[in-house]
């Protein structure tokens, strides 16, 4: 039975290849375009530095493409983890910048700036206590996209973001964000 399973999986594997490399030829970018994708991240900040904390990740793009080489967008990235009855919530909006190398390449670099916001909520026992703060944000970021059709690709990221917040006692919280995910891209919507 097990054989089976191998052997049908390097039928899929084997059958995929050729229709791949022959999506990585044609022109890669054009139109309008959407990607979602999870992962895990870590995140730490100037209150505690020596303290980090791992939990999942995730992001959802959309943009234009006005040259082969650059596409334009916004992004949310965001993180979350519940420890000690305090579930974390951190998050990334971004206008950004795509760059492509190479005209039909997958290999990318981003960078981007918006907004940032921050959220704890505690179990309390009856109830949840919210504590939300905002600030500044960008992120720096990088990739490969692994066409597997001529309208899905598999986008593999690795983003590095910075929150600058305000906190509630009137001073800021920098925190800083490393996520790695994976994700689907949709390269031509419309």
């Amino acid at each position: 039975m097990k054989r089976t399973y191998v052997v049908a999986s390097l039928a899929v594997f084997f059958s995929l290849v050729p229709g791949a490399t022959a999506a990585q030829e044609e022109a890669r970018r054009a139109g309008f375009w959407v990607s979602v994708g999870l992962g895990a991240g870590v995140t730490t900040d100037d209150v505690a530095p020596d303290e980090s904390h791992w939990g999942g990740a995730g992001f959802v793009r959309a943009g234009g493409v006005p040259d082969e080489h650059v596409v334009l967008g916004t992004e949310l990235m965001g993180w979350v983890t519940d420890q000690n009855d305090v579930v974390t919530s951190r998050g990334v909006w971004t206008l950004f910048v795509q760059y492509y190398p190479s005209r039909t390449g997958g290999l990318f670099f981003k960078g981007g700036l918006g907004a940032a916001g921050v959220s704890f909520t505690t179990d309390l026992n009856p109830g949840h206590l919210v504590t939300t703060n905002g600030g500044f944000g960008m992120s720096l970021g990088g990739g490969y996209e692994f066409r597997l059709s001529p309208i899905v690709s598999l986008t593999t990221n690795a983003d590095w973001a910075l929150q600058v917040i305000d906190d509630s006692a009137g001073g800021t919280d920098t925190s800083s964000l490393f996520l790695v995910t994976v994700g689907l891209t949709f390269p031509r919507i419309g």
